[in-house]
């Protein structure tokens, strides 16, 4: 079987329409949605480009703790690579020059690789064309997984001389007294959340580069389903982390504030063979699920890894596989932890960067405070106590026997 990744830097789950976006245009991943199975608690474990790689890749957790400033990484770890090389299955990577996933660049069957000029410039034809250079290069093998990875919704955007008329009205129903114009560079780090004008720029800016990923993946699509009419693939989209765009007074990564629009990830599988197409799970899954899913569909043995195979999920053999999902980011010298659940999201900051405003534990009801605005950590201290320690115990355990032990 073939298996096709597509791996998504920086997307906003609040942007795309299968995932309640009402006001901007995504109809190629919305038809995707439809054909297979939509995740809907998708959470990362370590937000950023190479934590993400290091979970796809190893099927582990890495989180970041106060007495190590370093990530163990791909060290003493099973590698789904070598898995796929051990067992002569071919895997080729199509990424921008600048890719995490560049570490161990030798187990690659293949590296096919562009330029973000390239991307931004004609993301359709570029995505098909290396999609179809892989293809080539696999003719002999019938069992392959191509993984593509891509920046283009990072800024700068670009935006196009088509998307002007987007900008003079409001698509979410505000207004203003002028059109707005795109802004294309924006700054990392601290936002004014006063600024309305800013605010509507930056939003609508993001979402016109969604639709034109959206159409760009319309056209790679369509391509593929041209081409897999006999021999049908496994398709995957997911992405590394999430996008924050002021939320919290913040835009991008600037800081490790683990909100929903920084963890919360998409993840959608449609199977080669429509199994539960038009489905959605809502059990808890995470990045290191990935390895152990794409070993499954190949038919090989899963080491033991702190992830878990999907298809049972999607074949409806079970309900869930963890009981909460945990996740930990370092950037610069702050550092914070944070545990979900269906019913609760809890932060806690361990050490906050020197002259930020207060960063306290914090405590949202899910899933009604979806974009986490009303902290009611002083109305349940209870529970929070018992988050606590189940997120420290947890985030420190070697093993995270604590995974399956139930709050």
């Amino acid at each position: 079987m073939r298996i096709l990744v597509l791996a998504l830097r920086g997307v906003h789950l609040g942007y795309l329409g299968c995932y309640g976006n009402s006001w901007i245009r995504t109809p190629h991943l919305d038809t995707l949605a439809s054909e297979g199975v939509v995740f809907d608690h998708h959470y990362s474990d370590c937000p950023s480009p190479a934590g993400a790689w290091n979970a796809w890749r190893t099927g582990r957790y890495d989180f970041p703790v106060p007495q190590s400033k370093t990530a163990s990484g791909l060290q003493d770890s099973p590698d789904l690579l070598s898995i796929l090389r051990g067992s002569e299955i071919p895997a080729i990577l199509i990424s921008e020059s600048d890719t995490a996933s560049e570490g161990g660049a030798e187990k690659w069957h293949d590296r096919i690789s562009f330029t973000a000029d390239e991307a931004k410039s004609n993301f359709s034809r570029v995505m098909v064309k290396k999609v179809l250079q892989a293809d080539r290069n696999l003719k002999s093998h019938n069992d392959a997984l191509v993984w593509v990875e891509t920046n283009f919704l990072a800024p700068p955007w670009l935006v196009e001389e088509s998307s002007d008329d987007y900008f003079s009205d409001a698509g979410d129903g505000d207004s203003f007294a002028r059109p707005t114009e795109p802004l294309e560079n924006p700054t990392i780090g601290w936002v004014d959340r006063s600024d309305d004008l800013m605010f509507a720029r930056l939003q609508r800016t993001y979402a016109t580069v969604v639709s034109q990923l959206d159409d760009g993946l319309g056209q790679l699509l369509e391509e593929l389903r041209r081409r897999e009419r006999g021999s049908p693939m496994m398709l995957i989209v997911t992405a590394d982390r999430g996008f924050p765009l002021g939320e919290h007074g913040l835009v991008g990564d600037f800081r490790p504030w683990l909100h929903d629009e920084l963890v919360h990830i998409p993840l959608l599988i449609r199977m080669p063979s429509g199994t539960a197409a038009g489905s959605r799970i809502r059990a808890l899954t995470q990045p290191a699920d990935l390895m152990p899913t794409l070993l499954e569909a190949f038919g090989l043995d899963i080491p033991e890894i702190h992830g878990s195979s999907l298809l049972p999920l999607i074949r409806g053999e079970q309900e869930r596989i963890r009981e909460f999902a945990c996740s930990g980011l370092r950037i610069g010298n702050a550092l914070e932890w944070s545990l979900r659940t269906p019913d609760w999201a809890f932060l806690s900051p361990i050490f906050p960067e020197e002259n930020d405003p207060s960063r306290d534990p914090q405590l949202y009801v899910k899933p009604d405070d979806r974009w986490e605005v009303n902290n009611v950590l002083q109305h349940h201290p209870d529970l929070i106590e018992n988050l606590e320690k189940t997120l420290s115990a947890f985030i420190q355990s070697p093993t995270r026997e604590a995974a399956w032990r139930p709050i």
